[in-house]
């Protein structure tokens, strides 16, 4: 079910970003389909009671480097093949 393939990429995000928590949000209002929203959140997050839409973050940009890094970690901790393209 999709819904289990949601909860194990969740508690992927949970223990490769350490998150104290996950919030979960499901969309599909404009166009008639379903997608997910997986947000983690850090033990250094503050506010963590409010939706994450109403808590403002300080906008971060990862170099590509670090990017691709993070990538790599996630496909490998979700069992991904690392050649498949991103």
């Amino acid at each position: 079910m999709v819904i289990d393939d949601v909860a194990h990429v969740a508690q992927t995000l949970a223990q490769v970003f350490e998150a104290k928590k996950i919030n979960y949000e499901l969309l599909g209002n404009q166009v008639p389909h379903m997608h997910w929203y997986l947000i983690p959140w850090l033990k250094t997050d503050s506010d963590s009671l409010k939706p994450v839409w109403c808590v403002l973050h300080k906008p971060v940009r990862l170099s590509s480097e670090r990017l691709a890094e993070r990538v790599q970690l996630l496909k490998s901790a979700l069992c991904i093949d690392p050649n498949q393209p991103d």
